[in-house]
């Protein structure tokens, strides 16, 4: 195996192949229908890599990521203006629900809002409205938490959202395509799965293998389960 090569298998991060396949096809889906869906889960579920993969590979798809200071109405329709390139504009909410609308009215998108969790109750009505006024494609994507922490699913919408995918973890083959696609030898894939499956998911495999490939390299050792262990140790405790 060339370890160098296997380090980082595209510059993103992010192998195609190990993509969660059930929300490309919710993200396909809600724009073709032009209608408004949730999707949650913990972090490591693939939420985020999956959106910025759709984004590159779709027409007319904008992603825009909430942040705390983005709880407003105001603040989440800034974000997501800046998604769409929209720059300049006045931070009134009217205005900025009217040129967001424009821009985006006709054009059969797609709007991903990311870290939804962080979002008030008047910022997911927010974008309700504005779904419904520009005629676009929605997706709203939150981290899986306590439901005071977050409105998102809570049913405290006035205008409800039909359709929700919630993730509890990766799916196991979503694992095994990662896996593939890192060339990770058959006698380590358990141990893998067995990390897939603990808080952080993908995200912690993923750093994992990418320290544990740099000990196999140093040590000029193909991938092992000693390897694995030792960058579980390295950033989790002991495995």
């Amino acid at each position: 195996m060339n370890m160098k090569s296997q380090l980082f298998p595209n510059s993103a991060g992010v192998v195609p192949d190990a993509l969660n396949q059930g929300i490309l096809s919710a993200f396909s889906l809600t724009q073709e229908l032009q209608d408004m869906m949730v999707i949650t889960g913990a972090a490591g579920t693939g939420k985020t890599s999956a959106a910025r993969h759709y984004q590159q590979c779709a027409r007319t798809v904008w992603l825009a990521t909430m942040t705390p200071a983005s709880a407003s109405l105001a603040g989440c329709l800034e974000r997501v203006a800046r998604a769409m390139g929209i720059e300049g504009t006045a931070h009134r909410v009217s205005r900025l629900d009217e040129v967001i609308t424009a821009r985006a009215f006709g054009t059969g998108g797609l709007l991903i809002v990311d870290e939804a969790q962080h979002l008030s109750v008047a910022a997911l009505e927010g974008l309700c409205r504005l779904q419904d006024q520009a005629q676009i494609g929605t997706v709203i994507m939150a981290a899986k938490c306590s439901q005071r922490a977050s409105p998102v699913g809570r049913g405290e919408l006035a205008s409800p959202i039909g359709r929700h995918l919630a993730l509890e973890r990766p799916e196991e083959g979503d694992v095994a395509r990662l896996l593939a696609a890192w060339d990770v030898p058959g006698k380590v894939r358990e141990l893998c799965h067995w990390i897939s499956r603990q808080p952080g998911a993908l995200h912690v495999l993923r750093s994992i293998l990418r320290i544990a490939l740099l000990l196999a390299e140093n040590e000029g050792q193909d991938l092992a389960e000693s390897h694995v262990k030792a960058a579980w140790s390295d950033l989790r405790g002991a495995a």
